[in-house]
């Protein structure tokens, strides 16, 4: 009997560390979860301001060739075709 007390009592501690440890993992995959979202949040805003850096730097193109142009015809003395 008493080796079965010895037995049932280390039984019960591993089950309370076990109970610890699932209860970390948990905790674990919870801030896993989060860290995705957030990860996944900063994909689209990455996204996003590449994507307005892309069309920003096309407009700058454009407007230094419209620039370039009419300071060419400026030089060239004419106001220029439309």
């Amino acid at each position: 009997r008493s080796r079965d007390k010895v037995l049932a009592a280390e039984q019960d501690a591993q089950r309370a560390r076990l109970g610890h440890v699932d209860a970390r993992i948990a905790k674990a995959e919870g801030e896993l979860t989060r860290a995705r979202a957030a990860e996944r949040e900063a994909a689209g805003e990455l996204a996003g301001a590449q994507g307005a850096l892309t069309r920003a730097e096309a407009k700058q193109k454009r407007a230094e060739a419209e620039l370039k142009t009419t300071q060419q015809r400026a030089a060239a003395g004419g106001p220029g075709r439309p």
